[in-house]
């Protein structure tokens, strides 16, 4: 099929060059039809310049073959190689037509030119150029058209379907049949408009793209970048693609206050089906930022390395956005300012229908200072509820992984799953387990009444750290008050699988700080042997001057031991502590039954009696080495073998210092025993005694220092 510029070259030739004519490929076979004047109204011959001119006039005509040709008037300087067609041209083939004002052609440089109101179409190939300047290269086999040119592809159907190509100048290409736009090109295809400073079309490949500055807009989007594509198939826009920078928008139809979706990143695709926007994707830094521009409506923020909107119906149905995936939302408050929630995840999923964000994978959500982190969370943006999952397991034998976990200030709760609400602070947990002052709390169900209080049902009090604690308290309701106590009835201790004791109510103290109350309880490990309750007693802080503590421990080997302390001080004055244990125990031998009576005593003192004089002691007594083998826990104090009592009394004079004391020692493994009464040193400060006189030059050992000290220690073994 001959396309419209071999077809405008053939007729253009034919009309001035009989038996000359070039068919397009640079053929010429139909050189021997001969070019016939079949009508004018008057013509003559003149001679200008010594060459001849044939001037036609009136309702000229002329056919070659199957083409016709007509004008008012046509000037053929056949010399030179040279016609001119004047006056409403009209050069005509079955399906294609060219009409302009003028045309031009030189046979010399084998190209033509048609000027004002030019208009080619070719209903072969659906094809139109209309402009004021088109000129043909027929060496090249290129046309170009540079004074307002228009080009429209399949306009013999509806105008919504057209292809057109507006630019300051259109060139195109025989060969491949494509083009090139150049300055302020404009692409019109479908629903979409492209604009930029530079085009090419391979209309045979259904490929367009745009440089220079390049935007497209269409079905409620617009795309930008440092260059675009247009993919289409028939009349069909199917992709539109802009790469480098990319930057886009899309308004979604169902919103009527004028509220968009907003997409950054290096690479971004339009995914269009039948005439209706179905995806667009993101890829590289991957950016969103939501505006549903609706009065007290929430505003998303999202990035990661890339990101997925789906559409449906044009309307926008889910975001997603994947690897390194964070975003913020920001929603008006009712007095002043913005709320404002942090989310991050391996996977973020926004569902504007229902208002909600989903978490997957690594999940966090942050609001003020409460900050979530489970496998999954969903959060709805408009009632502001949470909702937190961990990961399902990949096979039935494996555990939950990535367990919510809530922080709210100082407080941490984690559990199986996880409700809260932002507005009332309120939340439920199931499964769950938290922590206050070294205690561990677990219950099925978990819940937040206020800041300060919290309900825990079918609860757990242990100071074990394992998911599965060797020993702890049952309770079927628990009250716990923030930062003050636990409040549990009944109460069953369970070691292991096994009850030992019923209380109907118990109060576990949790409150920071110096106050009454209450001892934590501490436990030994059961299953490895090491079989103990300490701790089980009350501390009462009598006043600001001095406290008293009171409690017992239990021992499956040795028994009850009884254990009192008292602190005191009086700022600026003095302070210190008295500490005593008891037991009396009775152990099972092979030789019997023997008793004993066991005992510790410790405290230390510090007073200032003057500005120059202070006071100090410390005591540590045993009533055998035992003590630390059956009663010590600590592994600093049991590896401790030496026990140092002393007290000392230090003055300050003008010019010496002076400490007397006493001072005694025991070594628990060699029991030996060391006494210093007393033990005394006089230290008198160092002083010039050569210092020179005001004025006297400086001699070297004039910067001479003496000072001495004696020690005295008098030893009893």
């Amino acid at each position: 099929m001959m396309s419209w510029r071999q077809w405008f070259v053939q007729l253009c030739v034919a009309a001035v060059m009989a038996g000359a004519v070039v068919i397009p490929g640079g053929v010429h076979a139909q050189d021997s039809q001969p070019l016939i004047l079949e009508y004018a109204d008057s013509s003559e011959v003149l001679q200008a310049q010594g060459e001849t001119e044939y001037h036609l006039f009136g309702n000229v005509q002329f056919r070659q073959g199957d083409t016709r040709l007509a004008s008012d008037r046509a000037v053929w300087k056949q010399d030179s190689g040279t016609v001119w067609f004047r006056g409403h041209v009209l050069i005509q083939q079955p399906k294609r037509f060219l009409r302009a004002k003028r045309v031009f052609y030189d046979r010399n440089v084998r190209s033509f030119i048609a000027y004002d109101s030019v208009t080619v179409e070719d209903t072969a190939q659906a094809f139109s150029l209309s402009g004021e300047r088109v000129r043909f290269d027929r060496n090249a086999e290129v046309a170009y058209a540079d004074s307002s040119p228009v080009m429209h592809y399949d306009f013999l159907l509806d105008s919504a379907q057209h292809t057109i190509i507006i630019a300051d100048t259109l060139i195109f290409k025989k060969f491949d049949r494509s083009g090139t736009a150049l300055g302020s090109v404009r692409v019109y295809k479908d629903d979409w408009r492209g604009t930029g400073d530079y085009g090419e079309i391979w209309p045979d490949s259904g490929l367009a793209m745009l440089t220079g500055d390049p935007e497209a807009t269409g079905l409620g989007g617009t795309i930008s970048g440092d260059t675009l594509y247009l993919y289409y198939r028939g009349q069909t826009v199917e992709r539109v693609q802009a790469r480098g920078n990319t930057s886009g928008s899309y308004q979604d139809t169902s919103l009527t206050t004028g509220g968009q979706n907003l997409i950054q990143g290096d690479v971004a695709d339009f995914f269009i089906t039948n005439d209706t926007l179905r995806a667009i994707r993101v890829v590289g830094e991957a950016y969103t930022d939501y505006d549903p521009g609706e009065p007290g409506g929430g505003h998303n923020k999202a990035s990661g390395d890339s990101l997925w909107l789906d559409f449906d119906s044009g309307q926008l149905d889910a975001v997603t956005i994947r690897g390194g995936s964070q975003g913020t939302y920001r929603a008006p408050r009712e007095d002043v300012g913005d709320d404002t929630v942090t989310y991050s995840a391996e996977t973020i999923v926004f569902v504007p229908d229902s208002n909600r964000i989903d978490l997957l994978t690594s999940s966090q959500l942050n609001y003020h200072e409460v900050q979530l982190d489970a496998g999954r969370i969903s959060y709805w943006t408009d009632t502001r509820q949470l909702k937190a999952r961990p990961l399902p397991p990949d096979t039935a034998s494996e555990e939950l992984a990535q367990r919510p976990e809530l922080a709210d200030a100082e407080q941490v709760v984690a559990g199986d799953t996880l409700t809260y609400d932002i507005d009332s602070r309120r939340g439920r947990i199931w499964g769950s387990k938290t922590e206050f002052e070294g205690g561990y709390y677990r219950g099925e169900d978990f819940r937040k009444f206020t800041d300060e209080v919290f309900f825990v049902s079918e609860g757990v009090y242990t100071t074990c750290e394992l998911d599965d604690p060797h020993f702890g308290f049952e309770s079927k309701d628990m009250v716990v008050i923030r930062d003050d106590k636990v409040i549990a009835r009944p109460v069953v201790m369970r070691i292991g699988e096994l009850p030992t004791f019923y209380l109907p109510y118990y109060v576990f103290p949790i409150r920071r700080g110096r106050h009454s109350g209450f001892l934590p309880l501490r436990f030994g490990n059961f299953e490895q042997g090491n079989r103990f309750i300490s701790n089980v007693g009350y501390y009462w802080a009598a006043s600001d001057y001095f406290d008293i503590e009171g409690a017992f421990d239990f021992n499956e080997e040795t028994g009850i031991l009884l254990r009192t302390g008292i602190n005191y001080a009086l700022r600026y004055k003095f302070n210190g502590s008295v500490n005593a244990s008891y037991a009396r125990e009775t152990r099972l031998r092979n030789t019997g039954r023997t008793r004993r009576t066991i005992w510790r005593l410790q405290g230390n003192h510090q007073q200032t009696l003057s500005e120059t004089a202070s006071l100090s002691g410390n005591m540590n007594f045993l009533s055998d080495k035992s003590y630390y083998d059956d009663y010590v826990y600590n592994p600093d104090d049991r590896r401790n073998r030496t026990l140092t009592s002393q007290l000392n009394l230090s003055k300050r004079f003008s010019k010496a210092s002076l400490s007397v004391g006493l001072r005694a020692t025991e070594n628990l493994d060699t029991e030996n025993r060391t006494r210093q009464l007393p033990q005394a040193s006089l230290n008198f400060y160092q002083w010039r005694p050569f210092q020179p006189d005001s004025g006297d030059d400086t001699r070297w050992y004039h910067n001479g220092y003496v000072g001495y000290s004696t020690d005295l220690n008098h030893y009893i073994n």
